[in-house]
């Protein structure tokens, strides 16, 4: 399944199968809807250099996403 192969992929430390598993654990998608472990590897992911974990990142504190308090910098970044 698409999730196992992304677990697999984050096991394995690829940035952007990280943002992809957390994104599936935000949502619920093929797995139990885990937001804290989703704000874990969407954050690992950033921190490793995934674009798409950064847009991720930037979305949460912008839309105070993933329990994140909202940050005007942020949103003022994720318009850009």
């Amino acid at each position: 399944s698409a999730v196992a192969n992304f677990k697999l992929a984050t096991e394995l430390g690829h940035p952007t199968a990280m943002a992809h598993y957390g994104n599936m654990l935000l949502w619920g998608v093929g797995t139990p809807q885990r937001s804290s472990l989703a704000a874990a590897h969407i954050g690992m992911a950033a921190a490793h250099g995934s674009e798409y974990g950064c847009a991720m990142m930037a979305d949460a504190f912008a839309n105070g996403r993933l329990d994140f308090p909202i940050s005007k910098l942020e949103r003022v970044k994720a318009a850009l």
